[in-house]
């Protein structure tokens, strides 16, 4: 790069051309004339030399202006205390949480995936874990265990025995008969024997029916 130097003798201008000194930095500044390395200059901004700014190309960075040069490097991170905290920004963060690579807000609730029966809860970068409540009402009158041992209407207690919905057993009294535990109204539309009921109607569920089935 050239530039011009003037100079006013006797009323007069004389100008000469002069070379800019070579520079050695990777981000010298412009000063009008010539590039120097006293300040720094990136993406159209000039830092003073000492000046520290964010890296525009990632903002987990830090950058320092050095003698027209730019140098780079990682933000320090304070340690942290909690358990599980949130590591998808520079640093950890203890105002969510991250489990298995998910984040969570604070407070946010979850099933525990290796444990269904616990509920979780993220707490300012800790997640806690206990055992869900059975706080299902049931209306029927012999329910079920889920799996999580909880009473459900989603299967049957026949004479001391759990039955899944729709699955069936030989009643324990009379091996000759098979009983199937299903999830339906007492009255069964259609002209097929197959789900009368053919025992008591003490055996019978109030909303989860112990059907009979007779054999064939």
């Amino acid at each position: 790069m050239i530039y011009q130097i003037c100079t006013c003798l006797g009323g007069n201008v004389r100008c000469s051309s002069r070379p800019c000194p070579q520079v050695t930095c990777s981000h010298p500044q412009f000063d009008g004339c010539c590039k120097l390395c006293k300040g720094c200059s990136k993406d159209g901004y000039n830092y003073r030399d000492g000046q520290t700014f964010p890296d525009t190309d990632n903002p987990c960075n830090q950058c320092t202006c050095q003698l027209g040069s730019i140098r780079c490097e990682r933000k320090t991170c304070h340690s942290v205390t909690c358990k599980h905290p949130d590591r998808n920004g520079c640093c950890p963060d203890c105002r969510n949480c991250e489990i298995d690579g998910l984040s969570l807000v604070n407070g946010q609730r979850f099933i525990n995936k290796d444990d269904p029966c616990e509920q979780c809860i993220c707490e300012f970068g800790t997640v806690t874990c206990q055992r869900r409540p059975c706080t299902d009402t049931v209306s029927c009158s012999d329910p079920g265990l889920d799996f999580c041992g909880c009473p459900t209407c989603d299967a049957c207690t026949f004479k001391g025995i759990s039955v899944s919905n729709t699955n069936s057993i030989n009643d324990p009294d009379d091996p000759c008969r098979e009983c199937i535990c299903q999830v339906i109204s007492l009255c069964v539309g259609g002209s097929s024997d197959l789900y009368a009921p053919v025992v008591s109607q003490d055996l019978l569920t109030s909303g989860i029916n112990i059907w009979l089935l007779p054999q064939v």
